[in-house]
């Protein structure tokens, strides 16, 4: 079979007369013709750029680090990235190489090692797949075993050429490789029944059994084959199995060259079905001729054609483009993929296409057609598929185009493009090849088939491109997506007072990518809150700030976490964590009274200072002390703060306070002591009431009755020096209409009284009437005026000694001859002292009946005399009642009327 899929391979003339082959310009170059050919091609001036060489091929002696690496990149369970170069080597005919995310790279293996007809394998295009057993397999184009140019195409090796079919092979990761089988091992007339050539990658399922594909070969005409090796079971190999080196090689379906028949068969894929599935590039007939798209059962061998391209005739007007390159399953469930050709050329252009397995209306969704743009801006000939990145999105390499006229290819336009579409058909190019240098030696690498894109676990795009400083193909890391980075990592606040808000400390939250970062949420937990300018969308290059402020609620360590959810590796509710801490404080503050009451105080005086006591109490030092006076009569209290800037635990100080009333009434205010314990401000209620300086109490003294010549019980008026200084008293003395009758009879008040100290002032009263009787006490001092004389007024009323009362009766009209009732009288003795003397006798009609009074009645007492009337003629009479006593108003009389019938 002769088309345009058989190559020549040799140790100079792989990569780039692959991409050179499938544009037309055929295949028999050599790589220093080829570099030969690009070196006369210009390209445009450098643009910017997101991709980064991490590695130049052919950078040792006789390319011993390889040259032209082909086929995908994985990342391997150690991190590292492991790939095949076609050429170069220790032996010219490729390597197994690793290579980490900087760029360092190891040979693994060289091929042809075994020299002759490369029995180990020549020219690996497929790259390498990490098995379940922590070993590399893969295949080669050449080398094996040697054959005939119908049967291996043009794989050759050495000069003259012998022809050679392919190998499968097993690499340990220290590099001992194996063999595992031989293509072409078995021979059908002209064809290799087994299939020969392999091209593209192996996939394992979860039996240790390996698949992949033949680009020809097989009992089909030489179509192509997919195939099955399988560990060799004890016994040997199953009938209709071939034989290799352990392993079984077993051709599940050959592809054929009848009208709808495909040949070229991709890498597989496996669904969650189980099934395989994977595009034929090429086929023969209508519909068939312009590839497919198929499902096979790997148990049965039963392939299934899902979808023919380009069914719409010629050039594909329906843009579905023709030739694809293999598909992936998105997370959607669907199939993605690329074509090469057509879609808005006539030949390379190509399409991303979008495949739903599970529907027979309109399966197939064209999401781009490239050359859409002037100069194929958007791309030209995508030839190693997509892969879904972890933001959903699709991305993929075209080797030309990119709308300049730098030609890595005589008569296409631009040296290749990296690219991204959305499952809704969105297309971006993330870099244009050849963007620095000059074809073949583009510094950020050219265009080139069968390569493709890798994304790491730190979420940047890893692949391998022609060109590079050598010429000979670059390994590079692409950075496309948000890249979300914070600085600081975590946050210490320290010391923090409970129940106090910290100074902020920020947080800076930057873009190191190549896409903006949406930020959809910035969250604290614990005693940690924030506020930020960073929600929303954060520009390649640029950075917010996120302000953490720290508000312990219990004392000791306190830990919070602040999150920020964005679309950091394109991921959507992607988080960054930074770690937050802090210790909560408890500064605590003690006073030692919570009320302070001044009493009385002069107007205008200013009191003794009272003290209280404020103590450190917490379990750290109390800081910031302050004091304030608030409240009604605020201007009349004065605060002292007598307390240092930090008063350590368990420490005390004092304030004093001072009052000094400016009216006559009840004051308060509050001091309130200001600082940084949990309870501030702390209070204390301060009371005291404004008053004269000097106070004589009580204003008025009633001495009440007082027999007349006698002396009353004695009364105590109090003086008051209510200011700060003593009271020098010059005078106390009696004025008034009766100021004889009172009198100083003693007391304690001398001629000068201590500040806030009382004294007293006795007085008697000794009325010389039987009256009422008045004066004013009067107390002069030196306090400042109206306060230098106080007064008090004095009252008392004189009164007989004995009293005799009623102080006359009249009986009314009695029948001669008869005796009235008996009326009684009350003497009573207002002296303190027994009366003495007494006697009594009546006159007239009138006779004492009965009586309590003997000749003595003691103090303050009462007796009683009752007297009747007995007339002895008519009309009116009157008569006395006389009572003598010791007392200095006796007789005390009553007179007594009655009229006899």
């Amino acid at each position: 079979m002769k088309n345009a899929e058989r190559y020549r391979l040799d140790d100079s003339a792989a990569g780039p007369a692959r991409r050179l082959a499938q544009s037309g310009m055929g295949c028999s170059l050599t790589i220093t013709a080829v570099l030969a050919i690009l070196v006369s091609l210009w390209g445009l001036p450098a643009k910017a750029q997101q991709l980064t060489p991490l590695y130049n091929f052919c950078s040792l002696s006789n390319c011993a680090d390889g040259g032209i690496p082909e086929g995908p990149l994985i990342q391997a369970s150690d991190g590292n990235f492991y790939g095949t170069t076609l050429s170069g080597g220790q032996y010219g005919q490729g390597t197994v190489f690793k290579v980490t995310t900087t760029g360092s790279l190891t040979t693994l293996y060289s091929f042809c090692k075994t020299g002759g007809d490369c029995t180990d394998g020549a020219q690996p295009s497929a790259g390498v797949i990490e098995g379940s057993d922590g070993n590399f397999y893969g295949t080669t184009v050449g080398g094996g075993i040697a054959g005939t140019y119908d049967q291996c195409g043009d794989a050759h090796v050495g000069t003259p050429p012998t022809y050679t079919c392919g190998t499968a092979f097993r690499l340990t990761p220290s590099g001992e490789l194996t063999t595992l089988y031989t293509f072409c091992s078995q021979i059908n007339g002209n064809s290799c029944a087994d299939g020969s050539n392999p091209l593209v990658s192996l996939i394992e399922d979860s039996a240790g059994n390996f698949y992949g594909t033949t680009p020809t070969g097989g009992t089909g005409g030489g179509a192509g084959t997919i195939f099955k090796l399988s560990p060799q079971p004890e016994g040997g190999c199953p009938a209709g199995a071939n034989p290799g080196n352990g392993y079984c090689e077993t051709v599940i379906y050959n592809t054929c060259q009848s009208n709808g028949c495909g040949w070229g068969p991709s890498a597989l894929i496996q669904g969650p079905d189980s099934s395989f599935y994977g595009a034929m590039s090429a086929g023969f007939g209508v519909p068939g001729v312009d590839g497919s798209l198929f499902e096979i059962t790997p148990s049965s061998g039963v392939l299934t054609t899902l979808f023919y391209f380009c069914s719409s005739g010629s050039k594909c007007p329906a843009g579905d483009g023709a030739s694809p390159w293999g598909v992936v399953q998105g997370s959607d469930g669907n199939l993605y993929g690329t074509t090469y050709l057509y879609g808005n050329t006539g030949g390379v252009g190509g399409a991303v296409f979008q495949f739903n397995p599970n529907t027979s209306t309109d399966p197939l969704n064209v999401l781009h057609v490239f050359c859409s743009l002037t100069d194929c801006a958007d791309g030209q000939g995508p030839t190693s598929g997509v892969i879904q990145g972890s933001d959903g999105d699709f991305y993929g390499m075209t080797v030309f185009g990119d709308g300049t006229e730098s030609e890595c290819s005589p008569g296409y336009f631009g040296c290749g493009t990296i690219f991204k579409v959305t499952s809704t058909g969105t297309l971006t190019t993330l870099h244009a090849f050849c963007s620095a240098g000059t074809p073949p030696k583009c510094t950020d690498g050219m265009g080139q088939q069968s390569t493709g894109l890798v994304q790491g676990s730190d979420f940047n795009f890893y692949g391998t491109a022609a060109g590079g400083t050598n010429g000979a193909g670059i390994f590079f890391v692409l950075a496309a997506l948000p890249v979300a980075n914070t600085s600081p990592s975590s946050l210490t606040f320290g010391s923090q007072d409970e129940g106090t808000t910290s100074a902020s400390q920020p947080v800076i939250l930057s873009n190191a990518g190549q896409e903006a970062l949406v930020v959809s949420s910035v969250a604290t937990s614990g005693d940690f809150s924030e506020t930020d300018n960073c929600v929303g969308s954060v520009a390649v290059g640029s950075s917010c700030t996120v302000d953490v402020f720290f508000k312990p609620t219990q004392t000791g360590t306190r830990t919070g976490t602040l999150t920020i959810t964005d679309n950091n590796h394109g991921i959507s509710g992607s988080q960054q964590t930074d770690p937050l801490t802090g210790t909560g404080a408890n500064p605590g503050a003690t006073l030692s009274v919570t009320t302070l009451a001044f009493g009385n105080q002069g107007i205008g005086n200013t009191s003794s200072a009272k003290k209280v006591t404020l103590t450190s109490s917490g379990t750290t030092s109390l800081m910031n002390i302050s004091i304030a006076i608030t409240g009604t009569n605020a201007a009349d209290f004065t605060g002292t703060n007598n307390c240092p800037a930090t008063l350590k635990v368990d420490s005390k100080c004092t304030i004093g306070i001072t009052f000094t009333p400016t009216v006559l009434a009840a004051e308060s205010a509050t001091l309130q002591v200001t600082d940084n314990a949990a309870n501030s401000p702390q209070a204390i209620a301060l009371t005291g009431t404004g008053v004269a300086d000097v106070t004589l109490t009580p204003t008025s003294e009633n001495f009440g009755n007082v027999p007349q010549g006698t002396s009353s019980v004695a009364r105590n008026l109090t003086l008051r020096n209510n200011q700060s200084a003593a009271l020098s008293i010059s005078a106390i003395s009696f004025t008034g209409a009766n100021e004889a009758d009172f009198s100083q009879t003693g007391g304690t008040c001398g001629t000068s009284l201590a500040p806030k100290e009382s004294c007293s002032i006795t007085v008697t009263f000794t009325p010389s009437l039987i009256a009422a009787a008045s004066a004013v006490l009067s107390v002069t001092s030196n306090a400042q005026p109206p306060y230098n004389s106080v007064t008090s007024n004095l009252s008392g009323t004189g009164i007989a000694q004995a009293n005799l009362t009623p102080s006359s009766i009249n009986y009314g009209t009695q029948k001669i001859g008869t005796t009235s009732a008996a009326k009684t009288l009350t003497l009573k003795n207002n002296l303190s002292t027994t009366l003495t003397g007494i006697s009594y006798s009546t006159t007239g009609p009138f006779a004492v009946s009965t009586s309590t009074c003997g000749t003595t009645l003691g103090s303050k007492a009462t007796c009683t005399i009752s007297v009747t009337f007995s007339p002895t003629e008519t009309g009116k009479v009157t008569g006395t009642l006389t009572v003598n006593d010791s007392a200095n108003n006796s007789p005390q009389m009553t007179n007594m009327t009655g009229t006899g019938d």
